[in-house]
């Protein structure tokens, strides 16, 4: 048996104060002025029997009840040392601190951030130094994910500072888990200290090891009305000097109060090119229109702000826009230009179309093009299939149109080298595109409806491609016969048409169709491969800057935040055939990055803090309670913020509590006490 607080038993010394009222009340003698002592004789005796008997059991009583008393007060228990958090021999723990943008809210004294330092230290205090700690925060640092000292744990405490990394609550459970189950101590435990977000507390994803004790602790933070930019819409990726720009804003009202005249802004560069004020219903968001027009060439810094208090990193949306050239496409004619693709890009402002003799082909030019279109060859050279092939790997676009007199054999030599669908016989016979997939990218946003009355292209006569298990194909139109009118091929980055027709009216009228100029403008466009327009801090995507031209390899890329030294050198890698890199969170702070190859600047990429953190909703211990036991998750506590830490360390010693025994022991001695008193009075 132990005491949670032993100093309590020295109020057992009170006994003192019944013995004293005893002997200084029912020892003193009273006068009593009677008539006739005769009536007294007879009951004298008995009387002053049963009075002494009744004085000691009160005497008694009262110094047991204030012996129950010191010991309800000193809380004995029955130790458990299966529940206590600290167990005997060496104890393995993990803390996870939260230093996600919500921590930033203020508290009784300072933020959040430092109430869950101080809450971790506290803890710590409850350990000896023989045991060993692993700190985890939002970053998941490689560091950190590594058992040490406790002088060591408070020095990574010490530096651990609000991040932007956007984290679930089970991620970091799960990683604690893993970490644990590699521990050999017999005692393991797991602290999160964290205000508990709602959009971030999934706590039905959380993997339980019976084993491991978690203790989750709720840190009091206030639910705080925020307004943010959530996102941004662009209406196209090509831009030349003198367009238009038209930008889509999507503002949320993440409160219960509805916003009245919320001004928006637009800078390019320092300059402020817009400003609009829109009214935003309670916990709802509205899309702004917002235009400019390019003035300049190169790299455009465009920022998107908002005035909101007292939340303020989600006020700002920085992005880039790349002006300048257009799109190259470089058609290969076996039979000279084809009028149709001629007259499509002739006048375009945002594509260039090149033509090349298949008699007369200049390797060396397929580097600056996107897409290259081997307009009705009738033979493909394996010198050609091998460059088509250089240039698939680095995400070039190739378009694959069919004279009316191929050669099979050497077409299907050639599609072999370019992992592309092979070609069969011809079939001269009438027939009709039947259907068309209109979820493909290709044909986005040109229906505004689908219907069975559509006018479809018809095939006098057409190729007949091969399905194939070593070779992807997505059919994209088909005939009535269930062939591939035109089809697609991925491999890598790089995608691939092919057309089962030439382009002239001998063959088909699809040249002559409202569906042949989305087709071919939208096989042109998505060939240009930019780097996005902006991204978020934690994102998770691959960074390609391979159109940047930089020398695949390259090791001295590098990212600079702009206006200041700060930078960061990431790893660059090779995915399928690309050249980038991942951000894998080394990025911390909001604004432009400068891509540089040594002291040669390549692009800019434009960063913002993730938005998951702006919806400021969090759970307290009552609704972590409900939502574990929701799920029957067993073998955890959870901590309220209002009681001190020490306290719930000495509670977790208790096995058996003796507290209500106590109470109901205390109520059967004063019951019994007053009904003493009431006999002697009377």
């Amino acid at each position: 048996m132990g005491f949670l607080h032993p100093w309590f038993l020295l109020l057992s010394l009170g006994i003192v104060i019944p013995i004293a009222v005893h002997l200084f009340n029912f020892h003193r003698f009273k006068r009593v002025l009677f008539t006739n002592v005769r009536f007294l004789k007879s009951v004298a005796t008995e009387n002053k029997k049963q009075n002494k008997l009744l004085e000691r059991i009160l005497l008694l009583l009262r110094c047991l009840t204030v012996l129950l008393l010191a010991f309800l007060f000193a809380q004995p228990y029955i130790i458990n040392n299966d529940n206590q958090f600290v167990k005997e021999g060496n104890n393995a723990v993990v803390l996870i601190v939260d230093n996600s943008f919500s921590m930033q809210n203020t508290a009784k004294k300072g933020t959040l951030l430092e109430t869950a330092k101080l809450k971790a230290t506290q803890i710590l205090d409850e350990y000896s130094d023989n045991d060993v700690f692993c700190l985890l925060t939002n970053d998941l640092e490689g560091k950190h994910k590594h058992f040490v000292t406790k002088k060591t744990f408070l020095d990574f405490l010490k530096d651990t500072e609000i991040s932007p990394a956007g984290v679930t609550c089970s991620e970091l459970v799960n990683t604690a888990h893993r970490l644990l189950a590699m521990r050999s101590e017999n005692s393991k435990r797991m602290f999160m200290i964290s205000d508990f977000q709602k959009s971030n507390s999934d706590f039905g994803n959380i993997k339980q090891d019976s084993l491991i004790k978690d203790i989750f602790l709720p840190l009091e933070a206030r639910n705080v009305s925020n307004v943010y930019v959530d996102s941004l819409i662009i209406d196209k990726n090509i831009f030349l000097k003198g367009q238009k720009v038209d930008l889509t804003v999507r503002v949320r009202n993440a409160s219960d109060e509805d916003i009245e005249k919320q001004t928006v802004k637009l800078f390019i560069g320092d300059k402020q090119q817009s400003l609009v004020t829109a009214d935003i219903q309670a916990n709802s968001s509205v899309d702004i229109p917002m235009s400019f027009v390019l003035e300049t060439e190169g790299e455009i810094l465009g920022r998107i702000n908002i005035l909101d208090n007292p939340v303020i990193y989600d006020d700002d949306f920085y992005f880039t826009l790349n002006v300048g050239e257009k799109i190259k496409v470089l058609s290969i004619n076996g039979n000279g230009e084809n009028k149709y693709l001629t007259r499509l890009f002739k006048n375009s402002d945002e594509i260039e179309l090149n033509q090349m003799n298949a008699s007369n082909i200049d390797f060396s030019k397929f580097a600056k093009y996107s897409a290259i279109i081997l307009n009705e060859l009738n033979t493909i050279s394996s010198g050609l299939a091998d460059e088509l092939k250089s240039c698939r790997s680095k995400g070039v676009t190739l378009v694959v149109i069919p004279s009316e007199q191929i050669d099979i054999q050497s077409y299907n030599t050639a599609m072999q080298i370019l992992q592309m669908p092979l070609w069969d016989k011809k079939i001269e016979r009438t027939v009709k595109i039947k259907s068309v997939d209109t979820d493909n990218r290709i044909f986005r946003n040109v229906f505004s409806q689908v219907n069975d009355n559509m006018e479809m292209p018809r095939c006098k006569k057409y190729y007949k491609l091969r399905n194939s298990a070593d070779v992807s194909k997505q059919d994209i139109m088909t005939t009535v016969n269930d062939d591939a009118f035109f089809a697609e091929n991925t491999v890598g980055a790089s995608d691939a048409f092919v057309f089962a027709t030439p382009f002239n009216e001998q063959w088909t009228d699809f040249v002559n169709q409202s569906i042949f100029v989305p087709v071919m403008w939208n096989i042109a466009l998505y060939s240009s491969v930019l780097p996005p327009a902006f991204m978020f801090c934690n994102s998770d995507k691959f960074i390609d800057i391979s159109v940047l031209n930089t020398d695949n390899d390259s090791e001295y890329i590098s990212l600079v935040k702009r206006g200041t030294q700060n930078s960061v050198i990431p790893q660059m890698l090779s995915v399928n055939s690309r050249y980038g890199f991942y951000l894998k969170g080394q990025l911390k702070q909001a604004g432009f990055y400068d891509i540089k190859d040594k002291n040669k600047l390549l692009g800019v990429l434009a960063v913002n803090y993730p938005r998951e953190e702006s919806e400021l909703i969090f759970f307290n211990s009552t609704d972590i309670n409900k939502r574990l036991k929701a799920i029957n998750y067993d073998n955890y506590s959870v901590f309220n913020d209002r009681k001190m830490i020490k306290t719930y360390f000495s509670q977790s010693k208790k096995g058996f509590d003796f507290t209500f025994p106590l109470l109901g022991l205390i109520v059967i001695c004063l019951t019994t006490e007053g009904l003493i008193l009431n006999r002697l009075k009377k």
